[in-house]
């Protein structure tokens, strides 16, 4: 629960202790206030001891085992205050924000729930509930909270959090407006502006970003407000201005690896990985410890058809990050397209069992397979890919166009209608199916399809056109 402004509760709870005469609480509630988390836990574990039915005891020994992230410790103790002070708001919100450190939702909800019907008008108790709410993707419900949080204390934060929530529920021009309310104070600020951009890209809207982020920078320009206005271009598919905009930002600060890296990935989408090469040994020099940016050179190489280099590229990859599925999965392409099967088959494990659902490396997989005609390992990868996302009109495809190939038509056919159902402007499909049809003596349909063909001027692409396509921009599951 990172969007949690969980320090707040500190204020509210600690107020229950100031008056107490009792000795190990007295000292256990000003531990606190200096902060000393440790030593204030003993002296309220003592307080508790003392006098098993003081709400105070165990509401502020619950605020010191949170404070050093014994979360367990915690939660018994603020189970303990509710029982004690049922009515008392805090009692619950802390409960409630302990038991989502512990990932406990379902109960951390509840309990902030019950702490804001006791105190409704408390703008903190009703951002976190707001923000629980969004994180456990419950846009809806969460609206209405962060709203009244907005109106009790219009904090950055919480305009941000709603813009989640408006653009969750598909609210984009009220996401918007929330941004255009925002205060000139906040609306200024960097860092702001970078989280605002970032939050519409997240969210599938680069256009709304585009605008945001172009008139941030004609009120303060930014190299980083930049860079984040070439990555929305990009999203739109604006090529020429997402490269002038990063080649802008990197002039600013010309120390960025990662605006390199990006207009690496860049010339590699606009077809033209010799550029992309030059760029990304320069990312290189600027940043050695990074593991995508030699990613980024091995997928050029691989383009490029080097593959040796290729191999070597993505290897120091995965040296410099033993997790970097992404990478092993490149190498398992780039050696089955060299011929070392088991090799690749290997690094393909090792891809899976990092990301064990990935219907994308299990349909790229199977297409490559295809390539070699290596069709009774092609066809389970691709059934695969379908088990792991049935609705991946691409593994369909590739499956129906594997059958086909192995001229099993009858089994083809609705492999093929179902990538066509799913992805209507598929029109890679139409060539196989018609002659799927036509092999089946459905003269009619085939017919249809081929005149498809001529009017979409549709054509199959090669396996390895199609593998560099997907590698380069992924159709629905990503890695």
């Amino acid at each position: 629960m990172s969007g949690l402004r969980i320090p707040a509760c500190f204020g509210i709870c600690l107020a229950f202790g100031w008056a107490q005469s009792d000795d190990h609480l007295a000292r256990g509630v000003e531990l606190l206030r200096q902060r000393s988390f440790a030593k204030a836990a003993q002296e309220l574990q003592s307080a508790t001891k003392d006098d098993p039915k003081s709400f105070r005891a165990f509401l502020n020994l619950g605020i010191a085992n949170a404070a050093l992230d014994r979360n367990a410790a915690a939660e018994l103790a603020f189970r303990r205050a509710v029982a004690l002070g049922p009515s008392v708001a805090a009692a619950h919100y802390n409960l409630g924000l302990v038991l989502l450190k512990q990932s406990k939702t379902s109960e951390g909800l509840e309990e902030l729930q019950a702490a804001v019907r006791l105190a409704p008008e408390n703008g903190d108790m009703r951002y976190n509930l707001g923000t629980a709410l969004l994180e456990a993707r419950r846009p809806q419900e969460a609206l209405s909270h962060l709203e009244k949080a907005l109106a009790l204390a219009p904090r950055p934060e919480t305009f941000l959090q709603l813009v989640r929530a408006r653009l969750a529920v598909k609210q984009p021009e009220r996401a918007l407006r929330t941004l255009s309310n925002v205060p000139e104070a906040y609306r200024s600020q960097p860092e702001f502006i970078l989280e605002a951009g970032g939050i519409l890209l997240k969210a599938g809207f680069p256009g709304a970003a585009g605008e945001f982020l172009q008139a941030a920078l004609r009120q303060a320009a930014s190299p980083e407000i930049r860079f984040l206005l070439a990555q929305a271009y990009a999203d739109q598919g604006e090529a020429a201005k997402a490269f002038e905009e990063v080649e802008a930002a990197w002039r600013a600060q010309p120390d960025r690896a990662d605006y390199l890296l990006f207009e690496g990935r860049l010339y590699q989408k606009a077809g033209n990985p010799q550029a992309a090469l030059k760029v990304l040994q320069q990312a290189a020099r600027l940043d050695p410890g990074s593991a995508e940016v030699p990613y980024s050179m091995g997928f050029s190489h691989y383009v490029l058809e080097q593959y040796d280099e290729a191999a070597a590229r993505l290897s120091e990859a995965i040296e410099k990050n033993p997790k970097f599925d992404r990478a092993y999965f490149l190498l398992a392409i780039v050696k089955l397209t060299s011929g070392k099967a088991e090799e690749a088959r290997d690094q393909l494990e090792k891809a899976l069992a990092l990301n064990r659902s990935n219907a994308y490396y299990r349909c790229i997989y199977g297409m490559a397979l295809t390539a070699q005609a290596r069709f009774d390992e092609a066809v389970p990868a691709l059934q695969g890919a379908i088990a792991a996302s049935p609705n991946y009109a691409l593994a369909h495809y590739q499956l129906g166009r594997a059958l086909s190939l192995q001229q099993k038509y009858a089994a083809a056919v609705p492999e093929l209608e179902k990538a066509l159902k799913l992805k209507p402007d598929l029109h890679e499909v139409y060539y196989p199916l018609a002659r799927a049809y036509q092999a089946l003596g459905r003269r009619e349909d085939a017919t249809k399809m081929f005149e498809l063909v001529q009017h979409t001027k549709a054509r199959e692409a090669s396996e390895r056109e199609s593998i560099l396509k997907e590698l380069q921009q992924p159709s629905e599951p990503r890695p």
